[in-house]
């Protein structure tokens, strides 16, 4: 029926339904299949809710800016909760253990990382919230380092642009043919 979209689900979501006889289920908007999801357009028409959790997104139905359907994607809300808390206290360890010239490459890799792999087509509101929650935490563990030595924002801005970080950018556009 109508176009069909498919996205493949990690090998934890699988087994949640039980098919009938062919090894489908159809619930709400989603058929189950094995390891794909086929999004039918027609139902996802009238009804948004029901959204799926998988690798660390949130995929729901969307609409492209002229109205097409379209599968959407934005960071898990657990995943990026648990991602800032990872940051937290690893920048909570590391601001009195070594100089921050020592780790701030460490951190320049941390956030490439979790830039590359959320960065979709999307999801940019969810990679920019992380680098600016991230920017906070490490001003504010850069500021209890002591009571002689901390930064104003103003003079850690001027910090940020002697020592720049990645800033946040969608890697992977899945709209685009890339030639």
């Amino acid at each position: 029926a109508g176009g069909s979209w498919c996205v493949p689900v990690s090998g934890a979501s699988r087994g949640v339904y039980e098919g009938e006889e062919d090894g489908t289920v159809e619930v709400n908007r989603y058929i189950y299949k094995e390891k794909e999801i086929y999004y039918d357009d027609y139902p996802c028409r009238n009804n948004w809710s029901d959204p799926i959790d998988d690798c660390g997104f949130n995929h729901f139905c969307d609409r492209t800016r002229k109205g097409a359907f379209k599968v959407g994607r934005r960071t898990a809300r657990n995943k990026f909760t648990r991602k800032i808390q990872e940051m937290n206290k690893w920048l909570k360890y590391v601001r009195n253990t070594a100089k921050p010239a020592e780790w701030w490459s460490i951190l320049s890799a941390k956030l490439r990382g979790h830039f590359q792999y959320y960065g979709v087509s999307g999801n940019y509101r969810g990679i920019m919230r992380y680098y600016t929650l991230t920017i906070k935490l490490i001003y504010k563990w850069l500021n209890r380092r002591s009571q002689k030595n901390s930064f104003n924002w103003k003079e850690f801005n001027k910090y940020l642009q002697r020592h720049p970080l990645p800033t946040p950018r969608i890697h992977h556009n899945f709209y685009t043919w890339g030639y």
